[in-house]
């Protein structure tokens, strides 16, 4: 057997354990039924070079606790073995599903990335639900950074221009985005978060990081090979 079908059958071998392990996580691998949905959404929520062989959307809740939990401890990792290295453009897409202060936490990211600071706003979000809640295992409505008072507060500890950022909130301009956004996960028959795309391929669920390793190299290899 020589080196190229070796490389194949391994690299089929990992895809294979990867997908059984994102099922053993709640996973599936149901194809987008619009593909166009890959597509850049809002260059705000993204990272990476636009012309990376592989995509990669993942579509979340601010106040979801698996997502803070991979913000922690896969995004880092994903960065610096793929994003920084041009071999993937990394996508965030906002949704309203886990809390009754979803909607307004994710307005106020979106009211962020307005002023350049989506990624403060969301690595705060993360790491201070996370550091003071998830991690003592309370519940998204535990979480108080995000009511209408506790949401000034959290504000207030960014470097936001305040009047630019209460204008924005109180025009709820984003709602039709994450209308659209929850739309587009009920295309893909997606209910949680997180829920990825990766190569135009839906994966739902929060795995390790070794398990998304194996499916987005597969991802570089597939378009490589192209």
């Amino acid at each position: 057997m020589n080196k190229a079908l070796i490389a194949v059958v391994v690299g089929a071998v990992a895809v294979v354990g990867a997908v059984a392990a994102f099922y053993h996580y709640g996973g599936s691998t149901q194809p987008p039924q619009n593909l166009d949905i890959q597509r850049m959404q809002d260059e705000r929520l993204t990272r990476g070079d636009g012309d990376a062989p592989v995509t990669v959307v993942e579509y979340v809740d601010v106040l979801c606790p698996y997502c803070a939990r991979t913000h922690r401890e896969l995004l880092p990792k994903l960065t610096s073995d793929y994003i920084d290295k041009g071999l993937v453009r990394y996508e965030m897409r906002l949704v309203e599903i886990n809390s009754p202060d979803s909607k307004r936490a994710a307005i106020g990211a979106y009211c962020a990335a307005e002023q350049g600071l989506f990624w403060d706003y969301m690595h705060a979000a993360y790491t201070q639900s996370w550091d003071g809640y998830y991690a003592k295992n309370l519940r998204p409505m535990d979480v108080p950074l995000f009511t209408e008072s506790g949401i000034k507060r959290f504000a207030r500890d960014l470097p936001l221009d305040s009047l630019r950022w209460d204008g924005c909130m109180a025009d709820n301009t984003y709602e039709r985005t994450l209308a659209a956004n929850l739309d587009s996960m009920r295309q893909m028959e997606a209910t949680g978060t997180p829920t990825y795309l990766i190569d135009g391929r839906k994966y739902s669920g929060a795995p390790p990081y070794a398990v998304m390793k194996a499916l987005i190299d597969a991802a570089v290899t597939r378009q490589k090979a192209a």
